[in-house]
């Protein structure tokens, strides 16, 4: 059984000049915008001190919000006040994603374990995934980490990996993995690595994985602007891993 969970959360970017507009005026323009794709969603969250639901469009895809103008200003003085900065941040919501197992996750991953008294063989598969994303985009940073006891004293992987000995190890940096590397669909065997041990035989351990992405979400959200006095210049999408162990596979063990 696959267990996944997906979380987030949507930050708004106040650049200083406005903000110092907003805390100059005696009044300011009402802000509001909606969400888009809320039906992907398994519970949301936002931060009602500071914005305000109006309510579910036709279709229950959408949903309105506005700022409590009141409290955003007097929040944005309080950065203002406490520190100088190009922007100021403020965490308006947090959600949780609804997910379907294994086709949520942008990286799956199966490791196949061969444990013998004086050595172990691990070799670890995976698959890009980007049918769970907003749009197709590269995981950047990634890292397979894989624990191995039983005393190692030599390490052969393929790809070239990090050994441990302080922390019994082993790591895997792949700088980015996409589609046009990997093909959608479709498992390969990625790395592998012979130990030969002191103390075996090794007990097969769940392997970690980390990466980031740039560009795209999980949630397929998106935030628009509906106030016409201000302007939406940027929005950015990024999600990271969270614990990700993969199954295990026991080919041999003595």
């Amino acid at each position: 059984r696959c267990m996944v969970k997906v979380t987030g959360d949507i930050t708004v970017s106040f650049p200083a000049s406005l903000v110092t507009r907003l805390c100059n005026r005696e009044s300011s323009p009402l802000l509001t915008f909606q969400i888009k794709g809320t039906s992907s969603l398994e519970q949301i969250l936002p931060n009602k001190s500071l914005i305000l639901s109006e309510g579910q469009l036709s279709g229950g895809d959408i949903v309105s919000y506005k700022f409590i103008m009141p409290s955003l200003i007097e929040h944005l003085r309080k950065q203002l006040e406490a520190t100088s900065s190009a922007y100021y941040n403020i965490d308006i919501m947090k959600y949780e994603v609804h997910t379907s197992g294994i086709q949520s996750t942008p990286l799956q991953l199966c490791s196949y374990w061969k444990c013998e008294q004086p050595t172990t063989n691990i070799r670890i598969d995976y698959r890009y995934n980007s049918s769970c994303m907003s749009a197709p985009c590269p995981l950047s940073n990634v890292s397979i980490i894989a624990p191995v006891n039983g005393g190692v004293t030599i390490m052969q992987s393929k790809p070239s990996a990090t050994w441990s000995a302080e922390n019994e190890r082993a790591v895997w940096v792949i700088p980015e993995i996409s589609s046009s590397q990997e093909p959608d669909g479709q498992y390969l065997s990625i790395v592998g690595a012979k130990f030969d041990l002191s103390g075996g035989p090794s007990t097969p351990s769940r392997i970690a994985v980390q990466f980031t992405c740039n560009g795209a979400t999980i949630s397929k959200l998106n935030f628009e602007l509906k106030s016409e006095d201000y302007r939406l210049s940027l929005v950015k999408k990024k999600f990271s891993s969270g614990k990700i162990t993969p199954p295990v596979v026991f080919l041999n063990r003595v």
